[in-house]
């Protein structure tokens, strides 16, 4: 049976991808299939199969191509190849193709919730405050980055009288608190979410907490030791 065109141009675009070695996509019940093959330390070959949810359709290349990339991601954090999958559709977006960011908290607050806190009234406490803060700038400027989003953190809830965010003071509590939240949600995002590269926290959020001035410093020793 002659494969039609398309379905070539599709498998040579996954394989120009960085899918060419064991990977493969296959039409299942007109939904795409994707098979993965590796070899164990011993020799053996195994292989793996999941569906997409994604149909077998002329013009799907590029949504095959975005699924695998998440799905590779999240091997390479210790996944099986149909837990992958089940990423796929996390990292939502909004109609007019933002970041659906209030959808990724959702999904960060339940894996926070029974865990680092005991309930959601302990989630809203301990996070919520940071994300309402953070949601204002979002709103009025969707981030385009790691960076630009934890620079958001380093602000506070007030503007200038030039409608300029006021920041915190540098390495204040509730400065580290928030660059800490958010390192936390964008490492979720990550490692849960496969999110792309561009919203990875960097290793070293230093520059964004800041470092509080000598003499605030030193007052505080002062009175600690008084």
């Amino acid at each position: 049976m002659t494969t039609e065109r398309w379905v070539q141009t599709l498998r040579d675009s996954v394989a120009d991808a960085g899918f060419a070695d064991g990977w493969s996509v296959l039409n299942r019940n007109n939904r795409v299939q994707v098979q993965h093959s590796w070899l164990e330390p011993g020799g053996t070959r195994k292989k793996a199969t999941a569906m997409l949810p994604i149909a077998w359709e002329r013009g799907c290349a590029a949504d095959v191509i975005a699924a695998l990339n998440v799905v590779q991601k999240a091997m390479a954090n210790g996944r099986t190849l149909k837990d992958a999958v089940k990423v796929i559709g996390q990292q939502t977006t909004t109609a007019d193709g933002g970041m659906d960011w209030d959808a990724a908290w959702e999904q960060f607050k339940r894996s926070k919730v029974g865990g680092a806190v005991s309930d959601e009234h302990g989630f809203d406490r301990s996070y919520g405050v940071v994300w309402k803060a953070m949601r204002l700038a979002m709103d009025e400027q969707s981030p385009q980055n790691a960076s630009q989003f934890l620079q958001y953190a380093t602000n506070s809830a007030q503007k200038d009288e030039q409608g300029k965010w006021i920041p915190l003071p540098q390495g204040s509590v509730y400065r580290r608190r928030k660059v800490q939240t958010v390192t936390q949600f964008l490492s979720f995002c990550r490692d849960e979410l496969g999110f792309e590269e561009r919203w990875h926290p960097p290793i070293n959020t230093k520059k964004f907490i800041g470092i509080a001035p000598r003499a605030a410093v030193t007052g505080k020793r002062q009175r600690s030791s008084a």
